[in-house]
């Protein structure tokens, strides 16, 4: 029987087939990581998530590393929550919201555009229009909420 082996790493893939667990990849690594068949683990485990911190005992058996037992050491960051519809301010999201304003201010301005003598203007207006629409989005009270 092959000998046993300690992996260690962040998940990049999980996958299922036909709604079970058939599988994962490691980051850094290029095995794919099967699951052995139940009869065969040493304990039942939890099944990761991508982004989860693992360590897992496998058997490498031809070209193929089974699963025997696995936990799970440190779980995925959520993604940020939004309460009352607010945007936490700063970071990646920020910068989303910016661009998203922007390019719709951009769509309403340019469909005016015939009505501007020069460009600067024109970008200045973009510019202000976006401002407005990042301000409603990031408003502190949410006039939708019950």
């Amino acid at each position: 029987m092959a000998e046993t082996k300690t992996i260690s790493g962040t998940v990049t893939k999980v996958t299922q087939k036909e709604g079970q667990f058939s599988g994962l990849k490691i980051e850094g690594r290029e095995a794919y990581f099967n699951p052995s068949k139940a009869e065969y683990r040493k304990e039942p485990f939890e099944i990761p998530q991508e982004g989860d911190r693992i360590e897992m005992q496998v058997t490498p058996w031809k070209d193929a590393f089974f699963i025997q037992s696995m936990k799970i050491m440190g779980v995925a960051q959520p993604p940020a929550v939004y309460e009352n519809g607010q945007v936490p301010a700063g970071g990646r999201d920020l910068s989303i919201v910016r661009q998203v304003c922007v390019k719709a201010a951009a769509e309403i301005v340019s469909s005016r555009a015939a009505t501007y003598a020069d460009t600067v203007g024109l970008g200045i207006d973009v510019l202000a229009l976006a401002q407005e629409f990042e301000q409603w989005i990031l408003r502190e009270e949410n006039p939708y909420a019950e």
